[in-house]
């Protein structure tokens, strides 16, 4: 489904004003799954070219497990220059072949990509050039384990190839939608960390209305379940066809097994308070609340978002906002998820 880009200036003015200078560091983006950091990354590289005189490498895993590499690489490597396209295509299948699922592919090229693409497809033509390399959904790809080594060697080698290549800058961006990957990132120099977050509520009712609900459905029960959520949106029209009932169900399938493990575990009390009054299970320091948000974040079900915002003058999700689940340092990936927790507990209980 083809859904236009919105509302994202800030974090496009943010971007441009990252690589508008050699960082030294990569930048790694993290936020909820579906808040839109892909769209926002692919249409930056897109226009790259045309904000710097310079060179963007993009590579990405959203195809992971579907199909061959060729296809996935198709329509995930894009370049500025549109001349680099079947080289960079080329080059990836050279390296691995053809037949490999992308998401394991590029776990497997790991950091050649990088180095090839921008050392032999671009070679000395980076000099006095802006460059930036974007891997997208890296976690997807690299297993948790391996995303200090890889930022690492990502340091490493920008710095290697700022020095032997002579650019105006090079730059490297990071996403993931692995909240819990950013414990790791955080304990070394390796990676500048900043939060993308959903949608503010006008530029989600302009994205509800351009992909054209049914009459019956209303905004307003929308924007309460998926508070923001762009690809929780698209994804409400595109497979559950406007039913939230529906979406909701299959929910409390995917997050059954997580409560049913939690309950066996002995944390049923926490798990119920997190899901009822995420304020006051905020002001629940101790190692069992812990050790429940850990286990929510490393899921996939919460996020915890007590961190520098990617666009810092976007303000709608920095405080509170109980009703959608929403804390000061913690948050559920959607009100949908919070309420998925709830019916199971509730399911479970009787």
């Amino acid at each position: 489904m083809a859904v236009r880009f919105v509302d994202r200036a800030e974090e496009w003015e943010a971007l441009r004003e990252w690589a508008g200078r050699f960082r030294y560091t990569p930048l790694y983006v993290y936020g909820p799954e579906g808040c839109g950091k892909t769209r926002l990354m692919r249409e930056f590289v897109r226009a790259f070219e045309r904000h710097f005189d310079g060179i963007a490498v993009y590579l990405g895993v959203e195809a992971v497990g579907e199909g061959p590499l060729e296809d996935a690489v198709r329509s995930a490597m894009l370049f500025s220059r549109s001349e680099a396209l079947d080289l960079g295509v080329r080059l990836a299948m050279g390296l691995i072949g053809g037949t490999a699922p992308l998401g394991r592919a590029l776990a497997d090229i790991g950091i050649h990509v990088v180095r090839r693409a921008v050392r032999e497809l671009f070679g000395r033509g980076v000099r006095d050039k802006h460059v930036l390399v974007v891997i997208d959904d890296l976690t997807r790809a690299v297993a948790l384990g391996e995303v200090e080594r890889y930022l690492k060697w990502l340091f490493n080698e920008m710095n290697a190839m700022y020095e032997e290549l002579g650019p105006r800058s090079i730059n490297v961006v990071v996403t993931t939608s692995e909240g819990a990957s950013r414990r790791l990132v955080a304990r070394h120099r390796h990676a500048e960390i900043a939060l993308i977050w959903n949608l503010g509520r006008d530029p989600f009712q302009e994205l509800f209305h351009e992909l054209g609900p049914p009459p019956h459905v209303r905004f307003e029960d929308v924007w309460e379940a998926l508070g923001g959520n762009p690809g929780r949106l698209v994804e409400l029209a595109d497979r559950y066809m406007w039913d939230l009932d529906a979406m909701l169900k299959a929910y409390v399938a995917r997050v059954r097994e997580h409560v049913e493990e939690l309950i066996e575990l002995g944390y049923r009390d926490e798990l119920a308070l997190f899901a009822e009054d995420i304020t006051e299970a905020e002001r629940t320091m101790n190692s069992r609340m812990r050790f429940v948000k850990r286990y929510l974040e490393e899921r996939n079900l919460a996020i915890y978002k007590y961190w520098t915002m990617l666009s810092p003058t976007r303000r709608e999700f920095d405080y509170p906002v109980p009703e959608l689940g929403v804390g000061r340092s913690w948050a559920w990936q959607t009100p949908l998820h919070r309420e998925a927790v709830r019916k199971a507990l509730r399911e479970l209980s009787t």
